[in-house]
């Protein structure tokens, strides 16, 4: 006879389905093993919560967090499990009830302060993220990389400018951190927020790495805010490669909206040539459980 399956043998399958991005696979494999009578210990519990986190299953992410409390006897959530939930919460939107699993965390690490000022950050709390990085501070926690992003998000949508950049400039020299890509694609998204665009263009001119499609994509969202077509074409012809889709739709409408209809139909016509098609968009929506993905797929998307 086959030998049954233990609770290492679901969390492995579950886990491997989650780290490929099959969030919605981890979580069918999850009812299974319900189904099956298993019992989920915490390594379930941490690969599960992240595949809600990822595909903002909340109802399924409040479910474990009931089943925590009622099966498991565990009214607070603590250490890695603790931070799960947490990290569930805040990227499913329920800012609120993350702060409450904050506030019943006990033993606080780096991770549990990462998750919640970036959650709070995220959805435009901005000022709380940063009172929480001070506290975080106060309470002797070295910030890693996430933290950081989120205080640079925090400052991004809070208009505090030189006190992002000031955290930007403070991360290797106080914290040990070297600033990473998405580190200076807040900081740019916020000079051009600002409108200081010449700053904004100076800091990815003065980048250790080249910038990204997201990096690009925040000057080239700033540029057509501020009606910059000329600073735009000089961010499109720095580029070591022919860009992304975005970049070139972002240059189309600018053109667009400028009255320039002959460069903007060139630069579709670049996209045709160069095989560059748009992404479709994609939605998400949870009903009883079970997780629907839809895309919508233009006719033609770059004619």
């Amino acid at each position: 006879m086959p030998a049954s399956k233990t609770v290492v043998s679901w969390n492995t399958m579950i886990s491997a389905f989650a780290r490929a991005g099959e969030h919605g696979e981890a979580l069918a494999l999850f009812r299974e093993m319900q189904r099956a009578g298993v019992r989920p210990d915490d390594a379930t519990l941490v690969a599960v919560l992240g595949a809600c986190a990822q595909l903002g299953a909340l109802d399924t992410g409040r479910w474990v967090h009931a089943y925590m409390c009622r099966q498991l006897g565990r009214r607070e959530a603590d250490g890695v499990v603790g931070n799960a939930l947490l990290d569930m919460y805040a990227k499913c939107g329920t800012v609120d009830q993350a702060v409450a699993v904050f506030d019943g965390v006990a033993r606080r690490d780096v991770y549990t302060y990462a998750s919640m000022i970036l959650g709070l950050a995220t959805h435009g709390r901005a000022e709380e993220a940063l009172a929480l990085f001070a506290a975080m501070r106060r309470a002797g926690v070295r910030p890693n990389a996430v933290a950081l992003l989120g205080v640079l998000s925090a400052c991004c949508h809070a208009g505090r400018v030189e006190d992002g950049l000031r955290h930007l400039d403070d991360m290797a020299r106080s914290y040990g951190v070297a600033p990473g890509i998405e580190h200076y694609g807040c900081a740019v998204d916020m000079l051009g927020r600002a409108g200081r665009l010449d700053d904004a263009e100076a800091l990815v001119a003065a980048m250790p790495v080249p910038p990204d499609a997201l990096v690009r994509g925040s000057l080239l969202a700033a540029c057509r805010a501020r009606g910059d077509v000329e600073r735009a074409e000089r961010v499109m012809r720095r580029m070591n490669d022919d860009g992304d889709s975005g970049d070139h739709v972002l240059m189309s409408n600018m053109y667009a909206s400028r009255g320039r209809h002959g460069r903007a139909v060139r630069v579709r016509k670049k996209m045709r040539r160069s095989n560059l098609t748009t992404e479709p968009g994609c939605s998400v929506i949870e009903i009883d459980g079970v997780v629907h993905e839809f895309q919508a797929v233009p006719a033609n998307s770059i004619t």
